[in-house]
């Protein structure tokens, strides 16, 4: 079931669970760490400035395309790319628009990693999904009149629209393993 948190007259964070498989789980969370170790491909410099780990604790990252880079989380994306065009995406509109994943991205906070205030223009939806979390791990805060802060949990998907302002304050817990990625909108 998807919960819809609406904390501005204009803003929504939907939230779900996904529910994967244990075994399956370990090996998304197995294939981030490789990538912590084994990076394929450099990372892209427009981290640097969300995630300003010259002045926090580290926040390792993937690339942009994150299933070229570790294909054993295609299933998931897929999944998650049903879910948000289900949630969001009127089907009278199914015959003129598609709403498909522009880039994703894999990352781990380590302890004291954080993210700025920052949106994902120009695209349409974004979302975060997490594989590995602690109790002491960061919420997500959304930004607006009403600031709201989400506290993450394994397996936990928000989706939001990528205008939305958010960051995540100073990690304390353990490594807080997630994966995120925005949503495009293209007429047919």
């Amino acid at each position: 079931m998807v919960k819809s948190n609406t904390y501005t007259n204009t803003s929504f964070v939907y939230e779900t669970k996904l529910n994967i498989p244990l075994e399956y789980k370990e090996k998304c969370i197995d294939a981030l760490y490789n990538l912590k170790t084994h990076p394929v491909a450099p990372r892209d410099k427009s981290f640097e400035d969300t995630f300003d780990e010259q002045n926090s604790g580290q926040v390792v990252i993937s690339n942009y395309n994150l299933v070229v880079e570790a294909p054993i989380l295609k299933k998931l994306l897929d999944n998650i790319t049903k879910i948000i065009k289900h949630h969001v995406f009127p089907n009278y509109l199914e015959d003129q628009w598609d709403l498909n994943m522009a880039s994703c991205w894999g990352g781990i906070y380590e302890k004291n990693g954080k993210a700025l205030s920052h949106n994902h223009i120009p695209f349409y939806y974004s979302f975060v999904y997490y594989l590995k979390t602690s109790d002491q791990s960061s919420p997500m805060i959304f930004e607006g009149n009403d600031n709201l802060s989400i506290s993450v949990r394994d397996d936990l998907l928000l989706f939001f629209s990528s205008g939305q302002y958010h960051h995540v304050p100073p990690n304390k817990g353990e490594d807080r393993i997630f994966i995120a990625g925005n949503m495009e909108l293209n007429q047919k």
